[in-house]
């Protein structure tokens, strides 16, 4: 994890311990040290077989996951077994946007990945990140905080006039598994805009 996630993860954590939010409450638009975080306000799964939860899992980071298991495939090569997606609404007039995801799995080797609309082409973009789960000398039970900074081409990913976000994260197997069927957790995710 690096420096840049920890303080801002810090910075959202000593935010919710200081004014008890709990759950939803409080989270939508709330600034933090010149940002606003956004949580989603849709949520679906795209890919996977869903074992419990919805949006009001990912909105806050309690524990409360949002679970899946992977889904049917047919090439393994191209298509990842589990995809959660989410939309958000946000300033349009903002000048940078970070894609947060705290999760985990309960198995390593397991890669994982944001997909964003790019409203200007009407395509989804996709970018590859580290592994959540860990690996053989890393447990996989424990949250981890994923984030990607799109600030440079924000323009591309904020729809103009309403300002919407869509997004999601992706995870499909990266070598040996230890635990089949895997499950994949989301505790939190959010945006940050400046």
């Amino acid at each position: 994890m690096s420096l840049k996630s920890i303080l801002r993860y810090t910075s959202l954590l000593s935010l919710v311990l200081a004014t008890g939010t709990q759950g939803t409450q409080g989270m939508q638009g709330t600034e933090c040290v010149g940002q606003t975080i956004t949580v989603p306000d849709s949520f679906s799964l795209f890919r996977g077989i869903l074992l419990e939860g919805g949006v009001e899992e990912v909105q806050a980071s309690d524990d409360q996951y949002l679970r899946a298991n992977p889904g049917f495939i047919l090439n393994a090569c191209g298509e990842v077994p589990i995809t959660y997606l989410f939309a958000a609404t946000v300033d349009p007039t903002s000048t940078s946007l970070t894609v947060n995801f705290e999760a985990h799995a309960n198995t390593p080797n397991l890669g994982s990945g944001i997909r964003i609309r790019n409203w200007n082409t009407g395509q989804e973009e996709f970018f590859y990140l580290t592994c959540h789960s860990g690996t053989l000398d890393v447990p996989a039970f424990n949250d981890q905080v994923t984030s990607i900074d799109l600030s440079d081409r924000i323009q591309d990913f904020v729809e103009p006039t309403t300002g919407e976000v869509r997004f999601g994260t992706f995870w499909g197997l990266r070598g040996f598994l230890l635990v089949w069927p895997y499950e994949v957790r989301l505790d939190h995710v959010y945006l940050e805009t400046e």
